[in-house]
């Protein structure tokens, strides 16, 4: 949360429509600071005081597309001096807003600090001071040049693709994009072979005036001398960065040494390295919310994963693409994974059995922001269209039917303005397959579940879910 220091000068910038020079701020008021004993300290607080106004506003309308956009718009800007600690850094706190009869609204948040020359923006949201100008965050990568990239891909990166074999492989990449590959065992840690090369930058998609989309790895070894790859930066958790490889079809796959197989090839459709950036701030969970978002790990405790939410539709069969389908698979703007507790232990049954990392699952949280439905993606899609490619509309009738006529507490919810919410998802209960209702109400174009039920359409057997408890119970029939 905003958290705000002893308000001691106040000034008030009031930029005229149009543009944003000096000549344009208007200083309405101003509070002399407190415990002055002589007129000279109160002189050389405030000179040292409009040092810093300035500075604060030099650096803030730097060219911040969005902050002239604003004031383009009519909006102000407010310094009152007022500080927070942002990221671990003093900031002074500037607002952009509205005059109404004298009473400043204001509307949009941000910070300032004059040491780094970093602006951040408040997202009221997420409850979170995102950086948009001054440098570069975990999250803020610039990946538009060579350059760029280079430094980017520099440092040492680690695999393993745990569900193939206990191989890993280290990948150490020098700023001269020198590279030296060295695979091992994880468990007994025997050498599986080391390897000397090179990258070099190509294109394939990409034209001769935009950064190049391939890297292409040379070694000095026969059986693989040269292979190209798409990447893509994937995300950072857990204070590691991700980095995604994708085999072009281009030369001979150094990598199939994952598998660990000696007579059959098998390469990744997606090779994940990880490199480690330290920690780095993290984004608040979505509360009361449902979403797609991609696993990268488990927490330290048992009940805790790594998620970074993300847009993703199942694709459509048949469509051509120029780039690997696990390139396309989703896209997200911020690229930033959030820890998630797990709030129903039923939920926990789906950790165990397994999540795989860079899949897509469906997730809703509770108000806390902690997870109360985990379901792969693929799985969902498939469910909700059933076995013939949609769910039957003659089962959404019977158990339409079975809830309405026959269950009387549920027919209390409805005449209470409840509302019933089904798409054909399916549990098993009892050993039993039933299909899955939820009752609520809808909050502008969300629609929140708040009673769940169970119908069988086998025994007409209509369960309640227990979330104290964390049972499905089965209800009266009337």
């Amino acid at each position: 949360m905003i958290k705000y220091a002893r308000l001691i000068v106040v000034f008030v910038f009031v930029v005229i429509l149009g543009g944003c020079n000096k000549a344009n701020i208007k200083e309405d008021t101003l509070v002399p600071l407190p415990n002055m004993n002589t007129e000279d300290g109160i002189k050389e607080n405030l000179i040292e005081d409009d040092l810093i106004k300035d500075q604060i506003f030099k650096i803030f309308t730097n060219d911040i597309d969005e902050i002239q956009e604003y004031i383009d718009l009519g909006l102000t800007i407010l310094y009152t001096e007022e500080t927070d600690i942002i990221h671990g850094e003093k900031c002074y706190l500037v607002f952009l807003g509205t005059n109404h009869e004298g009473n400043f609204v204001r509307e949009i948040h941000y910070a300032v600090n004059i040491d780094s020359e970093k602006v951040y923006k408040y997202d009221i949201l997420t409850d979170f001071w995102e950086l948009i100008s001054g440098g570069e965050t975990p999250y803020s990568l610039d990946l538009t040049t060579e350059e760029a990239i280079k430094e980017y891909l520099m440092g040492e990166w680690f695999c393993s693709i745990e569900y193939l074999s206990n191989v890993v492989v280290k990948m150490s990449i020098s700023n001269e994009l020198k590279v030296d590959l060295s695979f091992s065992d994880s468990v007994n840690g025997e050498s599986k072979g080391d390897y000397k090369g090179e990258i070099k930058f190509d294109r394939m998609y990409a034209k001769p005036n935009e950064v190049p989309d391939l890297i292409s790895l040379k070694l000095s070894n026969e059986n693989y001398s040269e292979a190209d790859f798409f990447f893509l930066n994937r995300t950072v958790y857990d204070g590691k960065r991700v980095m995604s490889w994708f085999f072009s079809g281009n030369g001979s796959c150094i990598f199939n040494k994952l598998s660990d197989m000696e007579d059959y090839e098998y390469i990744p459709g997606e090779i994940m390295f990880e490199k480690l950036i330290g920690d780095v701030p993290q984004y608040p969970p979505r509360k009361n919310d449902y979403f797609y978002a991609v696993f990268w790990g488990h927490g330290a405790e048992d009940d805790a994963i790594w998620l970074d939410d993300v847009w993703w539709e199942e694709a459509e069969e048949g469509t051509s693409q120029l780039y690997p389908p696990q390139m396309t698979l989703y896209d997200t703007d911020i690229q930033a994974s959030v820890l998630y507790k797990i709030a129903d232990k039923r939920e926990l049954e789906i950790l165990n059995d397994g999540m795989s990392k860079g899949e897509v699952y469906f997730i809703e949280t509770n108000k806390d922001g902690k997870i109360i439905e985990i379901i792969n993606a693929d799985y969902k899609a498939y469910i909700e269209k059933g076995l013939n490619g949609y769910y039957d509309t003659e089962v959404e009738e019977f158990v339409f039917d079975i809830i309405k006529n026959y269950v009387e507490e549920i027919k209390e919810y409805l005449n209470e303005g409840m509302t019933i919410w089904f798409n054909g998802e399916m549990d098993i209960i009892d050993d039993d397959e039933c299909y899955l209702v939820a009752l609520g109400r809808y909050h502008g174009h969300h629609f929140e579940q708040e009673i769940f039920y169970a119908v069988s359409i086998n025994t007409q057997i209509v369960y309640r879910y227990d979330d104290i408890n964390h049972v499905w119970k089965q209800v009266v029939m009337g």
